[in-house]
């Protein structure tokens, strides 16, 4: 069977995603505050959170696996969890 190139329901097709965050870390100084540098960063700094497929149209994302070709392929929506706008839902959460 031919691949066929993962699109959106809305007929765009689908980019791979990758959400980071990264730790950064500075030495405090005699005085109490903060070196204007930050330290070094290592490969255990930064951190992959999610992967996923999403429309740069529409902002729908889904999840993907690959095939045993290695290829993506598209194996659902993503529903729960991120807004209309594409972020996650969990951190805009307003402070009360």
């Amino acid at each position: 069977m031919a691949y066929i190139k993962p699109i959106c329901n809305c007929g765009t097709d689908l980019i791979f995603t990758q959400e980071f965050f990264y730790r950064e870390q500075w030495r405090i100084g005699p005085n109490g505050k903060l070196f204007d540098r930050r330290m070094r960063q290592s490969e255990d700094d930064k951190y992959v959170l999610y992967e996923m497929l999403r429309c740069p149209q529409c902002l729908e994302h889904y999840e993907f696996e690959y095939d045993e070709l290695g290829r993506i392929i598209v194996v659902g929506n993503i529903v729960a969890g991120f807004s209309t706008s594409g972020h996650n839902t969990s951190v805009l959460r307003k402070a009360t």
